[in-house]
Order: C-alpha cells, then structure tokens, then sequence
C-alpha cells in the first residue's frame, strides 16, 4: 500500500471485506419470499412498478444487465421509493441485499443509482441512513452503511454538513460496539469514506471522534489487531488533510502518546507500519513549521525515535514504509539534537512519562530554569500536579514530587503559585502513599514547602528512613 494510493483514494479492498460474519446472513436474505402482491394492495407499489422489479428479478444475468442499461435509472427510482416506505425488516434485508449484489456486479450501476436522485422525492442517501441509525438490526444497518458510503463518495452525492452530524455520531457509537464484528465494519466504511478529503476535517472536527479512535488504539494487542490496524488506516488517512495533521495532537486529546503505545507493543507489521506511516504525514503534512515542530516534540516525549533507531530501513521491503522510517529517524534526530535541556525536560513532563533522567537531580538546571515554570500560565507545573492527583506509578509520583519541591526550593513565588493551583495537599497526600520512594520525596517537598533549611533536614529524613528497625 502507498502513500499516493491513499491520495487517489485507492484504499485496500482488505478494508472493506473483512469481519463479513454478520455479512453473511445475505446468504438467508437472497432466499427470502417477498410478498409483493399484499404491498401492490397496499398502495406500496403500483402495477407498472411491480411489474418492472419482478421482471429484473426473474430474468437470467445476461437479460439484467440489459435491462439495467434499458431501464436502471427507472428501475432504481421505484426500488428507493419502495424502501423509503418499507419497515419489515426482513423486506428490508432483502432489498438492500438485492441492490448490493447490484452495485457489486458493475461499477456503473452506481452511477445510474446516482442518477435516480433526480427522480425521488427526497435525498437518494437519506433511506440508507434512515437504516443505518434507526433499525436494530445489524445485518439491516451495516448493509445500508455499506451502500450508504459508495453512494456518499460518489462526487454527485456529497451528505450534506446536517447529515454529517448524525451519520458520525452513529460510526463513534458502532465503534464501541460489544460485537466485534459491528465494530470493524464500521471502522472499514469509515476508512473508505474518508478516501474522500471532504469528509477528514469534518470528521476529525466531530466531537468524540478521534477520542473513540484513541479507544480502540488502547484495545489488548493481541486480542484486536484487525481493530487498531483499521484505526490506524482511519488516522492515517485523516493526516494527509495539512490543517487535520496540524492539530490532531494539540489541544486536547493525545493521539501521538497512544500511537507509540501501539508501535511499541503490536506485534504485528501491517500494524506497526501505519503507525510510521501517520507519524510520517504528522511531520510533513501541516503547513506551519511550528507545528510540525510540536508534533516532533511529542514523538521525542513518548520516546518514538528510540524505536525508530532500533528499526532499520532494511527490516521492510516496501520502498514507502523506508521512506517512512527515513523521515521520522531524520526529522526527530534532527529536533532532538537542536532542543535545550529545558525543551528535554518540558517534553518529559508533558508527555507524563516522567523518569530519574539526570536533569532533575541537576542542581544548575533549577537554578537556571525553575521560573520558566511559570511560562503558558504555569502549564508544566499543572501538568506535575495533575500527575499527583491521578498518576499510579511510583517512578512518576516521586519525580514529580521531587521536581515540585525544587520549584519551590528555587523560585520565591514558589509557595504561593504551588497553593493557589491546589498542589500542596497532593504533595500532602503523597506523604502517606505506600511506596517509600514516594514517600520520601513527598516528605522532602513538604520540608522545602515549611523551611529554608530544607536541606539539614533531608539529610536526617533519610538518616531516619535508612536505619534498621
């Protein structure tokens, strides 16, 4: 797969074929017996009308595909207005199985769908999502999702922003589905939509949604590989959009702390691939330097360029997954070797994968940097204290303690700033945590917080804690 595969819109077949155990029942819905005398009585359908469906549906394939050239616009026109009237769902099973089998015989019967939009009395997408959001059945909604997409990405039949809503509102929500084969149908339909470039921005700008792709990026390993592999086709696709790759890790949630996750821990190449392949698009796609800069940033924090050294161009075939690893292990060594000590250490906290790095026990360092603490309204301290209060590693807990407490130790204002953003009674709790390592570097952050002579009286601390009892 390559990256001008993705511009073209040319996105695997593999992504929309998978997970069909659910697909499968179109076997049972082929043989259904519809009774379409009662919905001709019922005023469903006229005789005209009845006549031309039932005419395609006993007439051997080479008499249907005449007819489709003869009659399809005609032909697709009454067979929308009849669904848009129908709720049986076993009617509805078969009429959506019926016009899949359609569209998948030949790629201009789509086009002659499309054009029946003239003819109906509302939009041609608005039945299937009528399907997708309002019937229980999954067949029902993953089938009318199926036909909804191609018809969608046709460039006569955009959904309207309103119908945008509604429609990504029900892919977030299918996405948490228990059923994991609701699930990855969902995520394949959403990889192919969004072959079109319209719809990434309005996507990724939809509460919620990138936060449900974090989810299944968060998913066991082992356990959902086929989950996250389309999650990452979803996100990758997503960042050849310049403004989406921009800010897809600012502001909110962290995308890039859960795809190094993934990287790191998937054993799986297809897997591993697309995470290169949507770092890469982060690194080159946003217009601004500066926000290449910052996503660059974030890669460093979660530790991604270790990773990216260990994995030499030679261990993949592919020209473009080399042309991945060339960028991330160029432009990341690139930033990393022009950061500060302080821009290292800014990085480390606000990824929160803090650990005892030589620069906090660095004496010069505070002195030189604690009051740029205070710098975007004292974000870095924030995030040390936010850490406190919902962190459960012991390494974290005691370096942010730590780091605390030489702010305070090195800049005036310290005190005051650390109790006016609630820090103090985290570093107060911490006293009393179970790990002694936490525990001490509570207690000496406490010290630094109550006295000027903090350090006499970190020396007895540890003199007390280190003899035997």
């Amino acid at each position: 797969m390559t990256v001008s595969s993705a511009v073209s819109g040319q996105v695997p077949v593999e992504a929309m074929t998978l997970a069909e155990s659910i697909l499968d029942f179109s076997a049972e819905a082929r043989k259904f017996q519809i009774d379409w005398i009662t919905y001709e009585k019922s005023n469903f359908l006229g005789s005209t009308q009845l006549e031309l469906l039932t005419s395609y549906l006993k007439g051997t394939p080479d008499a249907r595909k005449e007819f489709l050239a003869t009659h399809g616009v005609t032909f697709f026109t009454i067979l929308i207005n009849f669904m848009n009237k129908v709720s049986k769902i076993e009617t509805l099973q078969f009429l959506l199985t019926w016009l899949d089998d359609i569209l998948a015989e030949d790629p201009e019967h789509l086009n002659l769908l499309v054009q029946c939009s003239k003819r109906t009395s509302t939009p041609l997408y608005k039945a299937f999502l009528i399907a997708v959001e309002t019937k229980d059945d999954l067949y029902v909604q993953h089938q009318a999702n199926r036909i909804l997409v191609k018809i969608i990405t046709h460039k006569e039949c955009a959904l309207p922003p309103s119908a945008q809503q509604s429609y990504f509102a029900w892919v977030c929500k299918s996405m948490q589905s228990k059923e994991k084969d609701s699930a990855i149908l969902t995520l394949s339909a959403l990889n192919y939509l969004l072959r079109c470039a319209e719809y990434r921005r309005p996507f990724a700008q939809f509460p919620d949604s990138v936060q449900q792709l974090r989810a299944v990026l968060q998913l066991d390993v082992a356990t959902y590989i086929q989950h996250q592999y389309l999650a990452m086709l979803c996100l990758w696709v997503m960042t050849f959009d310049s403004e989406v790759a921009a800010k897809l890790d600012q502001g909110g949630p962290h995308v890039i702390m859960d795809i190094a996750h993934l990287m790191k821990s998937s054993r799986k190449e297809k897997v591993i691939r697309m995470c290169f392949a949507t770092f890469a698009n982060l690194l080159t796609k946003p217009k601004s330097d500066s926000d290449k800069a910052k996503n660059a940033a974030a890669m460093i924090s979660y530790k991604v360029l270790p990773f990216v050294q260990l994995r030499g161009s030679d261990d993949f075939d592919d020209e473009d997954v080399k042309n991945d690893l060339t960028v991330l292990k160029t432009t990341l060594e690139k930033v990393f070797d022009e950061m500060s000590t302080f821009d290292e250490y800014a990085s480390e906290v606000s990824s929160g994968l803090l650990e005892w790095s030589p620069v906090h026990k660095s004496e010069r360092f505070w002195r030189e940097n604690a009051m740029r603490l205070n710098e975007e309204r004292h974000k870095l301290i924030k995030i040390l204290i936010q850490l406190l209060e919902t962190s459960d590693n012991p390494m974290v807990l005691a370096v942010a303690n730590h780091d605390l407490g030489e702010y305070v130790r090195h800049y005036p204002r310290g005190k005051q700033v650390l109790e006016t953003l609630g820090g103090k009674k985290y570093i107060m709790k911490h006293m009393q945590n179970e790990d002694p390592a936490v525990r001490y570097e509570a207690l000496i952050a406490v010290q630094k917080l109550m006295t000027q002579n903090w350090g006499r009286l970190g020396q007895k601390l540890q003199e007390t804690m280190d003899t035997p009892k």
